[in-house]
């Protein structure tokens, strides 16, 4: 089974290793601020409060584990384990409970909301698997 490893600080690797748990990212506290607004480039303020509410609606129900393949990645210690202070933990995961990253060269994906919750709901969870083309961030899974 492989191993991806999970990057966080000393103090939380400790608490959640203390606990038997794992704390899930909410999306309102992810470290990117612009993390799932693929809306920020319309001008129409109705479509953008569509997207907040919707946004909202779906960080109610999901939320994130990010894993990488490795932990060599100076990158990622730096992000993500308390700026090279932290720790990288290794969990074994089945490869079909992972979502892999898509990688993307736009700055931001625009896309049409409907008039479907559900479909709306699937459209932003698509949007949670891709990340802005970057050769260090490359090997990231969630």
């Amino acid at each position: 089974m492989p191993v991806y490893y999970h990057f966080l600080s000393s103090k939380w690797a400790i608490e959640d290793l203390k606990k038997q748990r794992i704390k899930v990212g909410i999306i309102k506290e992810l470290n990117d601020p612009f993390e799932l607004l693929p809306y920020l480039r319309y001008k129409d303020k109705e479509k953008i409060k569509k997207y907040y509410k919707c946004r909202k609606k779906i960080s109610k129900k999901y939320g994130f584990l990010f894993f990488s393949q490795t932990w060599e990645e100076p990158l990622l210690w730096s992000h993500y384990a308390d700026k090279h202070k932290g720790i990288a933990i290794g969990f074994e995961i089945l490869k079909e409970r992972i979502f892999r990253v898509g990688y993307n060269n736009d700055l931001r994906i625009k896309f049409e909301l409907t008039n479907n919750d559900e479909k709306n709901q699937n459209l932003f969870l698509e949007l949670a698997k891709i990340n802005m083309q970057n050769g260090h961030m490359k090997k990231n899974i969630a």
